[in-house]
């Protein structure tokens, strides 16, 4: 292994977006740790396939809009197979959109996701990881129209996890997921403008 350098430990995380030093808290944005219904948007989205099966996927990042879970995050996975089409489907008439969308088109993406808030049910979902142990993700199970009013506060909550997106996007490029049985790089993704086989169990997602 050799020597432990601290000094290029530290250049590594500053490179990732993480604080020159480690601190309590500060591997990513806070989680939503609970099972709650409470609105949410989207903030930013990812291709990927699942290292196992190759399964094409679309993680799906939401910041919680509701005290007192206001900036939280949670995510979902949305399986692009003719078995699992509907749920992502359902979600979109959630969000009150009716057009067509290619999933591998992000101005497609963009203009669904940023119709505004969506109602979700989150659930808890155990997992182990590859160590063993033994951990509890929630996450957006189902989805539902929101009927209430969009509020000023909702801007701020949504820029601040636009960002934690944008640092999660550069340490991705430098940490790519692993291909189906081997070693190698995710696809493509994007940002929302606001207006089981889970990504939890293929690999740490720090932001």
């Amino acid at each position: 292994m050799g020597t432990i350098d601290p000094r290029k430990r530290r250049e590594a995380r500053r490179a990732a977006g993480q604080s020159d030093n480690p601190e309590l808290g500060s591997g990513g944005p806070v989680r939503l740790s609970r099972e709650c219904k409470i609105p949410g948007a989207v903030v930013g989205w990812e291709h990927y396939k699942s290292s196992r099966k190759g399964t094409p996927g679309l993680l799906v990042r939401f910041g919680a809009l509701d005290e007192p879970d206001a900036g939280k995050i949670a995510e979902r996975t949305f399986w692009l197979t003719d078995a699992a089409v509907d749920q992502f489907a359902d979600f979109l008439l959630s969000l009150g959109h009716e057009e067509p969308v290619d999933p591998y088109n992000d101005a497609h993406l963009e203009a669904a996701f940023s119709r505004g808030a969506v109602m979700m049910d989150v659930r808890g979902e155990g997992w182990t990881t590859r160590e063993g142990e033994e951990r509890t993700s929630y996450r957006p199970a189902w989805f539902g129209v929101y009927k209430g009013k969009g509020q000023k506060a909702w801007n701020e909550i949504l820029d601040e996890a636009i960002q934690g997106w944008d640092r999660y996007v550069e340490w991705r490029r430098n940490n790519p997921r692993p291909e189906p049985g081997s070693g190698s790089a995710s696809g493509g993704g994007g940002r929302a403008r606001f207006g089981s086989d889970s990504a939890g169990q293929d690999d740490e997602i720090p932001f």
